[in-house]
C-alpha cells in the first residue's frame, strides 16, 4: 500500500466513523433509495401493486418486491412491513424491508391497514385490526405460493405504528403469530395505549406472550426524559451543534426510547423469556429512512437477520 493510498484509507475510515457517530442520522447521506411502487406485474428489482380477491374494486393493496437476483422457481426469505402513521402502501414511507434486504436476497412486501369498511388503507393508527391481521396472512401465504416466498422464514417489521403493529396485529391471534420467523419493531413497541381502545390496550400482555420464542429485535433512537414531540430534540441537537451523542448526553436528559417508553421493562417484565435482541440507535431522530443509510447499527441489523434466515 502506497503512502497516499494509506492516508486515504485511514480518512476515508475517519470520515466513516465520524459519519455514523453523528447524533442526527439524517445527516449521513443515504446510499438506497426506495423504489416507488408502480402498476405492472412483478420482476425482478421492481415494486408493484397487488390486491387480494375482494378488494380489487377497493383502494385496498399491498406492495410486492421481487429483489434484483428472483429466479423463477427459487426460494427466498420475506420481509413484511408495515407502514407509520401518515404512511400507506401507495404513499410512501415503508423503507425498513428495503434497506435491511439493500434490494437483494430477500422478498419484500409492504402491507395495509384495512379500514372497518374494507375499502381504504388507512394511514392513521388501525381501521380494522381483525381484517388488517386477515389480510396479512392472506397476502403472505398469496406470495410464497406464486412468487417463490420461503413460508419457514418471513420476518416482520415497522417504524413508529409499524413498530407497534408487530405485536399488536402481527401477535393478534394464533394464526398470524405462527406466520413469523422474527420481527424487527423499530421506534416504539405494543406496550402503551397508541389509538387503541381501553380493552384493547390491556390485552398487550396476551399478545407478547403469543410471542413465545419468535426472536424480536428491539431497537430505536434517544429520546428526552420528559414527554416530547419527535421534532423537539432534532431541534435542539442541531441548534447546539453537537457532533457526538456523548455531547448531546453531557448537555440534555435523554435516553433510549427503549427504557423512556419502557419498552424494555414491558417485555423482561412480562415475557422474561422472550428471545429479544435490543439496540439503542446513537442519534436522535424518530425516522424510518436512517436505514438507508450505512451506518453500523444498519450491518448490525443486517447481521441479525442474516444470521436469523440462515442465508
Amino acid at each position: 500500500m502506497t503512502p497516499s493510498y494509506r492516508l486515504f484509507a485511514l480518512f476515508f475510515l475517519f470520515a466513516s466513523t465520524t459519519a455514523a457517530a453523528t447524533p442526527d442520522v439524517s445527516s449521513i447521506q443515504s446510499d438506497l433509495i426506495t423504489p416507488k411502487v408502480i402498476t405492472g406485474d412483478p420482476r425482478p428489482g421492481k415494486r408493484v401493486f397487488q390486491s387480494l380477491p375482494g378488494y380489487e374494486v377497493s383502494n385496498v393493496r399491498h406492495a410486492l418486491y421481487l429483489p434484483t437476483d428472483w429466479g423463477k422457481g427459487k426460494s427466498y426469505p420475506v420481509i413484511a412491513e408495515y407502514t407509520g402513521n401518515n404512511g400507506t402502501v401507495a404513499g410512501g414511507k415503508a423503507a425498513q424491508g428495503y434497506g435491511i434486504s439493500g434490494g437483494k436476497a430477500f422478498i419484500w412486501v409492504t402491507l395495509p391497514f384495512v379500514s372497518e369498511d374494507g375499502i381504504t388503507d388507512m394511514d392513521w393508527w388501525w381501521g380494522d385490526p381483525d381484517r388488517t391481521a386477515s389480510y396479512a396472512v392472506k397476502a403472505v401465504e398469496s406470495i410464497c405460493e406464486n412468487w417463490g416466498g420461503d413460508p419457514n422464514a418471513v420476518i416482520l417489521t415497522g417504524h413508529s405504528r409499524g413498530a407497534i403493529a408487530c405485536n399488536y396485529i402481527g401477535l393478534r391471534n394464533d394464526k398470524i403469530a405462527k406466520l413469523w420467523l422474527g420481527m424487527v419493531p423499530v421506534s416504539h413497541y405494543d406496550n402503551r395505549r397508541w389509538g387503541q381502545t381501553e380493552a384493547e390496550q390491556v390485552r398487550r400482555v396476551e399478545r407478547l406472550l403469543r410471542l413465545g420464542n419468535t426472536p424480536q429485535y428491539v431497537c430505536g433512537e434517544y429520546h428526552l426524559t420528559e414527554n416530547h414531540k419527535d421534532q423537539k430534540l432534532l431541534s435542539l441537537v442541531q441548534e447546539g451543534n453537537f457532533a457526538t451523542l456523548a455531547e448531546v448526553k453531557r448537555h440534555l436528559n435523554i435516553e433510549s426510547i427503549l427504557d423512556q417508553e419502557g419498552i424494555r421493562s414491558h417485555i423482561l417484565q412480562n415475557h422474561p423469556t422472550a428471545k429479544v435482541t435490543f439496540d439503542a440507535f446513537p442519534w436522535v431522530n424518530h425516522y424510518g429512512d436512517w436505514i438507508l443509510r450505512d451506518t453500523p447499527s444498519r450491518e448490525k441489523l443486517r447481521s441479525w437477520v442474516h444470521d436469523l434466515v440462515g442465508r
